[in-house]
């Protein structure tokens, strides 16, 4: 029970970022790197649950962190790689 409580205090911090990033390319009619973002965190966690074979059990306890930061890494890199086209836009 401890190994899910360390696993989902970290995983929140990720997916706050993710929730306030996504919202706001949402409101500025984005939505594209919002979607990629969202579907990085599953794809992370069959990656490493297949790496794993699933013969770890306390390895589980540290995917939901990792996966749900490498999903607002991808995000984050998506909007400072648009943002001069966007303003351009704008």
């Amino acid at each position: 029970m401890a190994a899910v409580f360390l696993g989902l205090g970290p995983s929140l911090i990720g997916w706050t970022l993710i929730e306030i990033a996504s919202r706001s390319l949402f409101a500025l009619d984005r939505p594209w790197p919002p979607v990629i973002a969202a579907v990085i965190p599953p794809l992370f966690n069959v990656y490493l649950t297949l790496w794993l074979h699933s013969a770890s059990r306390n390895g589980s306890a540290w995917e939901p962190p990792w996966d749900l930061l490498a999903g607002f890494a991808a995000l984050f890199v998506m909007m400072h790689a648009n943002r001069r086209k966007w303003l351009a836009q704008g």
